[in-house]
């Protein structure tokens, strides 16, 4: 399984450099991951990344 932050950006561009990934499972953390319910503001990578140091 691939874990990706921006899957649906990121797939795309992993599937054309690296045709083993085309077979694997892929998840999103931006959209499966509920931010809002775990106390932050926004999902922005920039946001988590700034807040979690």
């Amino acid at each position: 399984m691939v874990i990706a932050y921006n899957a649906q950006f990121d797939r795309p561009i992993m599937d054309r450099r690296f045709a083993f990934i085309a077979e694997r499972g892929w998840a999103c953390t931006a959209r499966s991951i509920s931010w809002k319910t775990l106390g932050y503001e926004g999902r922005k990578l920039e946001y988590l990344l700034l807040i979690n140091g």
